[in-house]
């Protein structure tokens, strides 16, 4: 007879406590809050750098999105994301990142949003959910799906990567999902050919980071548009996926 303390014994963190449909012992058995969960207290206010956006509490023509907030990021700012009864977040393609500037998305405390490109947009072949030409982007516990529906599009991409632009996942989970023919990849590293060329000395490798990361679904981690240097970096992550770790 196996006791409590075996039934735990494949116990996962903390953080990821009744997350990814994870609400079950290996024996059938709810999974009970282990230690380092905090109870929930008072909402913590936003800091200074922090912009909270698509507050549920507010009526729908005042509510900030998450493309606008990034496209008036500045420098070190923190951009917290709500949802209401519904944690998918839909939106449409964003580069508006201001070049140099360094942005960390984030949930806010207690929510669990969902990033999903809005099915509306069918505009590119070639989209993304994120294009960073220059700077910086960082995104932490969010969950990110790529779900093309149909198979119009060339390739979709989480991110799109150009020069010496950088991007970090930090503890997120970020799925593929595709019933078509559409190829997928979870960053891009866009084609120097094809881009706009600046004067002055040649910039850094572009660079992504995935940091304690759930990857999985039909597709490649990155794909590599043309002939450049990227620097890749996977740190304590699990990846599973139909395609490619490097394309």
């Amino acid at each position: 007879v196996l006791g409590r303390a075996e039934e735990l014994t494949f116990q996962l963190k903390s953080e990821y406590h009744h997350k990814f449909g994870l609400t079950k012992t290996w024996l059938g058995n709810d999974v009970p809050a282990p230690e380092g969960i905090v109870a929930k207290g008072p909402t913590p206010q936003p800091k200074s750098r922090e912009k909270i956006v698509e507050d549920p509490d507010m009526p729908p023509g005042a509510r900030r999105t998450l493309t606008e907030a990034l496209a008036g990021a500045e420098d070190g700012d923190v951009i917290l994301v709500k949802h209401g009864e519904n944690p998918e977040i839909a939106i449409a393609p964003t580069k508006q990142l201001k070049p140099g500037a360094s942005v960390t998305i984030k949930p806010f405390p207690g929510y669990e949003p969902i990033l999903i490109l809005d099915k509306a947009f069918n505009r590119d072949r070639d989209t993304f959910l994120f294009q960073v030409m220059d700077g910086k982007l960082q995104i932490e516990n969010m969950e990110l799906v790529l779900d093309p529906v149909n198979a119009n599009f060339d390739s979709q991409s989480i991110v799109h990567l150009g020069e010496s632009a950088q991007c970090v996942f930090k503890n997120c989970f970020l799925t593929l999902r595709s019933t078509n023919a559409v190829p997928l990849n979870v960053v891009t590293f866009l084609d120097l050919d094809r881009m706009m060329k600046t004067e002055g000395p040649s910039p850094s490798a572009a660079r992504v980071e995935f940091q304690e990361c759930f990857i999985r679904g039909k597709g490649d981690l990155v794909g590599l548009v043309g002939c450049r240097m990227l620097n890749v970096d996977v740190k304590h992550s699990l990846v599973a996926l139909e395609g490619s770790l490097l394309d």
